[in-house]
């Protein structure tokens, strides 16, 4: 009975206000049609289309990075989830992975070097000094860069012969062309390759090499005047202790 006479009260209450009982049940059903009507509209990233050509350097670009922070052992699978695209796209635009390194080689190496160094170390109306200085500082400032000194040592670290071919094909005839010259200001013969003196001049070399490496590889602080290193160094080259065993 005092089942019965709670219940009876709770209907009589709701009878008697039958407005309270619209809003309850409008309100309920409305917040429910509301829900259905606004659903929530989820964000879809829209990828930019490029055209092959752009589609095909963001690949090298990704490719150079990636190289250079990870060698040449990664999978091309890691590098395509980097870049952010399917190892298929990936294969359609460089057949395998041998043929986009060779890409990165092209890109890193030989599209920055430039014919006219050769031209300024040849020019005898200036002296060898302020040849090397040109030169170098020209050199410096075009390899100084992230990728290219660790790609140049990932090369060497995986047995690949890149940095080999670019110190074949390039650079070790500037560096017999700087002997040379150098030997012609001071009054000695031009003769055959003699390998003691040449290792001389990669010495002078090497110090910009390994400052980069410092640099990029490392991670140490350098100085970065490189106008003032370039000077010491040729400076110490010319007219240190080695200088006389040059000629």
């Amino acid at each position: 009975m005092v089942d019965y006479d709670v219940s009876k009260n709770k209907r009589d209450k709701l009878s008697s206000n039958p407005e309270q009982f619209g809003a309850m049940g409008k309100g309920s059903v409305a917040g429910n049609d509301e829900r259905r009507a606004s659903p929530k509209k989820k964000k879809v990233a829209k990828c930019k289309r490029l055209s092959p050509n752009e589609r095909e350097q963001m690949i090298l670009d990704g490719a150079t990075r990636f190289f250079a922070d990870h060698g040449f052992e990664s999978s091309t699978r890691d590098l395509a989830e980097r870049i952010g695209i399917s190892q298929a796209l990936l294969y359609r635009y460089f057949k395998n992975k041998g043929n986009l390194i060779e890409r990165v080689y092209e890109r890193v190496f030989l599209q920055r070097w430039s014919p006219e160094w050769a031209n300024v170390l040849s020019d005898r109306s200036q002296s060898v000094e302020n040849r090397l200085k040109e030169f170098y500082r020209s050199y410096l400032r075009t390899i100084d860069e992230y990728s290219w000194v660790r790609i140049a040592m990932y090369s060497g670290l995986a047995g690949n012969d890149l940095t080999m071919r670019y110190l074949h094909s390039h650079v070790e005839g500037l560096l017999e062309l700087i002997l040379e010259e150098i030997r012609v200001e001071r009054g000695g013969s031009v003769g055959p390759k003699e390998p003691l003196k040449l290792e001389q001049v990669w010495m002078l070399h090497s110090s910009f090499i390994h400052y980069i490496t410092r640099k990029h590889v490392y991670g140490a602080p350098v100085d970065d005047d490189v106008d003032s290193l370039v000077d010491l160094n040729v400076h110490v080259f010319l007219y240190g202790s080695l200088a006389n065993t040059l000629v």
